[in-house]
């Protein structure tokens, strides 16, 4: 299973092969927005052993899965950039309840 990590880069080489244009560069915008946000949670500490951390990384496979299957379709790449902000969200509700 790819990392959250592994999964934004993969999403940034497919993005550079999509053709020049604003939907190019707003996707890009949102992959280094992930980026940041991923930077952010990883300076905090996730419990790694809740159903609730558990589910968002299962989603990982499903975004994954979508990146494999976009191959140059905005849209698809578009969604796929959705399913991780909802696991960077899911992940930075845990580290925020966390002590």
């Amino acid at each position: 299973m790819a990392t959250l990590r592994q999964l934004i880069d993969t999403l940034g080489d497919e993005i550079v092969k999509l053709p020049l244009g604003e939907q190019r560069s707003h996707l890009v915008q949102q992959q280094e927005k992930l980026q940041d946000e991923l930077d952010e949670l990883v300076q905090k500490n996730v419990k790694t052993d809740t159903p609730k951390y558990q589910s968002a990384i299962a989603k990982l496979e499903g975004a994954n899965q979508a990146l494999i299957a976009a191959h140059q379709d905005v849209q698809q790449v578009a969604a796929t950039i959705s399913k991780i902000a909802e696991v960077i969200g899911v992940l930075a509700e845990i580290a925020a309840s966390a002590p």
